[in-house]
């Protein structure tokens, strides 16, 4: 069984999809996944489902989804799934490897030890890990915190990534992809820092510095501060056309293989 967070809160069996039920019920696997192998006590559950104000219903509503996911979990019969009653709460068992959000962690905390190469191949299987927004279809505040949280995490190795294909030489290639990160996060100076430089080693100071200058004014209408320190500096070093900020050999050769691991059967 593979089990997602990354994307539709969803439980797949030899590559189909199971059949887990309207949303509510969703929420309440998607709380049991991002908690797997700890029991999440029943308040728990009803706190992260329906919020602080659930029905008088929830305690009854949620036994029967339990017990409807339950019966999800012994149709597949994989050996290594099981959903269980513990005193006080619920308990979901699996593989750690069975969860994508596991995965997707294991593979960028490896990247973040490996020579670049690797590390960049390492972070393209990871972020070829997510099937969309996570927890996409389920909806409480609890979750909804957890899909920002999740969504930070992702945006982390997209911009690990990012700094190690400039440091492979490839501003080139990246130009495009970071200006529609870049739009859709105009604000975020790390990777406006990133699409600057790359506009800049790929023989464009004239839009490296126009973006610096746009973003100065609109950090300053929104929130009434100035760029970053990092960003400033990084503005200062292309005006002196500090060698520092020379491109590297451009690498161009495929990221070399990570061997996949075969999900448990």
């Amino acid at each position: 069984m593979d089990l997602r967070v990354l994307g539709p809160v969803d439980v797949l069996e030899d590559g189909q999809i199971l059949d887990t039920g309207h949303s509510r019920r969703r929420a309440v696997l998607a709380v049991l996944l991002l908690n797997l192998g700890h029991v999440v006590p029943a308040e728990a559950l009803i706190d992260r489902v329906w919020g602080t104000t659930p029905p008088p219903s929830a305690l009854n509503s949620l036994y029967g989804y339990v017990a409807r996911l339950r019966a999800v979990m012994v149709r597949a019969a994989d050996p290594h799934v099981a959903l269980s009653r513990r005193r006080g709460g619920y308990l979901l068992q699996a593989r750690a490897e069975q969860l994508d959000l596991w995965r997707f962690r294991r593979l960028a905390a490896e990247a973040a030890g490996s020579e670049d190469r690797r590390g960049a191949a390492l972070l393209h299987r990871a972020l070829g890990i997510w099937q969309g927004p996570a927890l996409a279809g389920v909806r409480s505040p609890w979750l909804n915190a957890m899909r920002d949280t999740l969504e930070a995490d992702r945006l982390a190795a997209l911009l690990d990534l990012n700094d190690i294909r400039l440091r492979l030489g490839q501003h080139g290639a990246l130009v495009g992809e970071l200006t529609g990160q870049a739009a859709d996060r105009p604000t975020d100076e790390r990777l406006i820092a990133q699409l600057i430089l790359a506009l800049y080693r790929s023989g464009r100071q004239a839009d490296a510095l126009r973006l610096f200058d746009r973003t100065r004014r609109h950090l300053a209408s929104e929130f009434g501060v100035d760029p970053s320190p990092a960003l400033r500096t990084l503005h200062r070093q292309i005006l002196k056309a500090d060698p520092a900020l020379a491109a590297p050999e451009c690498d161009s050769r495929r990221p070399e293989p990570i061997p996949r691991q075969p999900l448990p059967q």
